[in-house]
């Protein structure tokens, strides 16, 4: 047998990449991501700051409705005196009298015949929470700690959102 028998062909040369090339493009790319994806994080802030704008919006002007629908009460109080936790959620997301009580249906005789003034829960956008927290004492007020989604003051009707710092402008989230 010789060398001739087998059908060998001579290695043909490959083409590929090099170690360095490889490497080259990867540093590349991660200069590239390094610039991009800050831009990406601030569109994500200031859409979140959009819709905090929006929904403070949408919060005072349902506010407003009720305090008209209610000859000048404020939501969180009743024509009878009555305040606790919970009352202003009660107001804005069920149907309510003229004197403040709330009801989970409307009332056919139209005692219950205000409201809901919102239909879903509204969330705070920089950390999903609902809640409200209310106070009945306008000394009382706390500063913004990102622990709720909303600062009511029942006695001055001011809503907040609950957001410590800044937004890209400079402006305090709590003053929106």
């Amino acid at each position: 047998m010789n060398m001739h028998d087998f059908n060998v062909r001579p290695m043909a040369k490959q083409k590929a990449f090099t170690l360095i090339e490889i490497l080259i493009v990867v540093s590349i790319l991660g200069i590239l991501a390094a610039i991009v994806a800050p831009q990406f994080s601030q569109s994500s802030t200031k859409a979140k700051e959009a819709v905090a704008k929006e929904l403070l919006q949408t919060l005072r002007t349902q506010l407003e409705l009720f305090k008209i629908h209610h000859n000048g009460l404020k939501a969180g109080h009743t024509t009878l005196g009555t305040q606790f936790d919970g009352l202003v959620y009660l107001h804005l997301y069920y149907y309510s009298s003229a004197t403040g009580a709330c009801s989970s249906v409307q009332d056919p005789v139209d005692v219950y015949k205000f409201g809901p003034y919102l239909k879903a829960r509204a969330r705070n956008p920089f950390n999903k929470e609902f809640q409200l927290l209310t106070f009945y004492d306008a000394a009382d007020e706390a500063l913004p700690t990102g622990s709720t989604g909303w600062i009511y003051n029942a006695v001055t009707g001011s809503i907040h959102i609950d957001w410590p710092g800044t937004d890209s402008k400079g402006v305090a989230y709590y003053d929106y």
